[in-house]
């Protein structure tokens, strides 16, 4: 009877201490909840003050970017339009239908129509001051081009 009340009296103190390491296990729980339910709303504010931190930055970079003046409107339309006159210049090259060459040129003339309007209005409101070339550079220009062969036909 010795030997079973002693193997009963482990499996009670195994049983005890199986018992308590859950109940330390469950405090351990506990308290880690508790710090996360703590940290949670810090969490939270750093968040949301960062998206509203993040927000205005984002608002005020999308009103510098929304507040294009005339002035910079003009200009990217004429270096939009000098580009769109490039490629069609390239491509009225490249067709061989008389037809679709007629209708890109045509669209070519509109461009440069365009560009001349452009430069105009640029002109007018002092944001677009032309010089003349000088007569040095005229005939630096000249001289440059002198001792180059023709084109080939």
């Amino acid at each position: 009877m010795t030997g079973q009340d002693t193997n009963g009296g482990e499996q009670q103190n195994q049983d005890g201490q199986g018992q308590q390491q859950d109940q330390q296990q469950d405090q351990q729980q506990c308290q880690q909840q508790s710090t996360r339910q703590d940290q949670q709303p810090e969490q939270q504010n750093a968040q949301q003050d960062q998206k509203q931190q993040g927000s205005k930055s984002n608002s005020a970079q999308q009103q510098n970017q929304d507040d294009f003046d005339d002035k910079e409107i003009a200009r990217l339309l004429l270096m939009m339009e000098e580009s769109l006159s490039s490629l069609m210049i390239h491509s009225e090259t490249e067709i061989f239908s008389s037809s679709l060459q007629l209708m890109v040129a045509g669209f070519l003339k509109d461009s440069e129509k365009n560009q001349r309007n452009l430069r105009d209005l640029m002109q007018r409101h002092g944001w677009f001051q032309p010089s003349p070339a000088g007569k040095n550079e005229y005939e630096q220009l000249i001289q440059s081009y002198k001792d180059t062969a023709p084109p080939v036909l």
